[in-house]
């Protein structure tokens, strides 16, 4: 890395206030006035020295996301102004301006340092005479300083560009913000947009992916106005409306309650760093809820049907039969089975037999349960019938599918 510190050093000079650069793990790589830091004071003890670090790489991170410099307060309550190092998006060191003594009394702050001190007594008379010597800044005068410290930091550096490309980011998503908050007292209040969250919902229900994605959009965009762009409480609102639908097709597809791949896609929305990843992530969950209830659901006009599927999709891991199901509907098997076929497309033992086996593939993908387990957990009378019709529907067996995956058997 490149660092041309015939910038930083007149900095230092000028205005008094030492620089250090810290590499990635907030290790010191070199300094310029460090008489000036009070730090060299003290005897720190290891507690000190983590905590001073694990604020130091946190508050780096927040000025990466920021694209500007971020302040922040070291444990003896003075200010820091840090500049993150960029290089292809990541972090790979630090520019810290301080410690800076900030206030209008100098009684409370040598006051407020001394508390921090754990101090060796051969060092109070130099730390007095530094004490009645340190020059006090005011808030606006730190605001100016941070603004010389990020010119002078971005001059030193050959490529700003990174700096400059995350700076605008921001600075577009602070308007955008700004706007909804005009918008917002201008119409006094944004009611959440609960219908546009139902017509959501219904369109899951019927497995319309396409039509889905459009409602979704939609919804997320009025979520965002009514949230004023707050990605935290976005997601609040997001995992709420994913959980709903996740325990409707749970009722309706009862394999896809131990979607590991679903918790997974939870997790990283959770986790999600942007409203534009957040609205992807969203989108992806919804689109497999959504398939799921496709291709498992009956969406005709027969009751007899839909609560057939519905008494397989609660009854799986048990023995069904035709007879069973016809009885538990009060209809003639013949009648029923060939019903079955006219209105799901679908045999009634292949229907059954499918939802077994999506229930098997999660399960194979995910766990490391044995094959005997598995068919027994997901409704097959044997593990050599489960292997039959498994592979006859896949092309390979069980435990060739696991390979595929990368799960470990037993």
């Amino acid at each position: 890395m490149n660092h041309n510190n015939s910038f930083i050093q007149p900095f230092c000079n000028f205005t008094g206030v030492p620089v250090t650069y810290y590499n990635t793990n907030a290790v010191s790589q070199w300094e310029y006035c460090p008489n000036e830091k009070i730090c060299s004071f003290h005897h720190a003890d290891q507690e000190h020295l983590f905590n001073c670090k694990k604020t130091l790489i946190s508050s780096a991170n927040m000025a990466a996301q920021l694209g500007e410099p971020y302040i922040f307060l070291c444990q003896s309550g003075l200010i820091n102004i840090v500049i993150p190092f960029m290089k292809n998006g990541r972090i790979k060191g630090m520019y810290v301006a301080g410690p800076i003594p900030m206030g209008y009394s100098r009684e409370t702050i040598i006051k407020n340092i001394m508390k921090g001190i754990t101090l060796e007594p051969e060092a109070l008379p130099k730390l007095i005479l530094f004490l009645s010597q340190m020059k006090i800044f005011s808030p606006n005068e730190i605001s100016d300083l941070s603004c010389l410290f990020n010119s002078t930091v971005l001059y030193a550096l050959n490529e700003i560009e990174e700096y400059l490309m995350i700076k605008e980011n921001f600075k577009e998503e602070s308007q955008f913000g700004e706007q909804i908050q005009k918008y917002k007292k201008q119409n006094k209040q944004l009611d959440y947009p609960q219908e546009l969250e139902d017509l959501l919902i219904q369109k899951v229900r019927i497995g319309d992916v396409k039509s889905m994605q459009t409602v979704l959009a939609e919804l997320l965009e009025a979520i965002f106005l009514v949230e004023c762009g707050d990605l935290s409480f976005i997601k609040v609102r997001v995992l709420g409306i994913c959980s709903i639908l996740t325990r409707i097709t749970a009722k309706r597809d009862v394999s896809f309650q131990v979607s590991f791949k679903e918790i997974e896609n939870l997790y990283l929305l959770n986790e999600a760093q942007s409203f534009k990843d957040l609205c992807r992530i969203t989108a992806r969950i919804c689109e497999n809820i959504c398939t799921s209830v496709k291709n498992f659901d009956y969406s005709g006009n027969s009751s007899i049907i839909s609560n057939a599927c519905q008494y397989i999709r609660d009854n799986h891991p048990s023995k069904i039969t035709l007879k069973a199901v016809a009885n538990e509907l009060y209809v003639n098997p013949s009648y029923l089975s060939a019903l079955f076929k006219k209105e799901t497309g679908k045999g009634f033992t292949q229907y059954i037999n499918d939802i077994r086996l999506k229930h098997s593939r999660d399960l194979l993908a995910n766990t490391s349960l044995s094959l005997v387990d598995i068919a027994a957990s997901t409704g097959f009378d044997c593990q050599s019938y489960f292997t039959k019709v498994f592979k006859n529907n896949t092309g390979m067996t069980p435990s060739e599918y696991r390979k595929t995956k990368g799960a470990v058997s037993k």
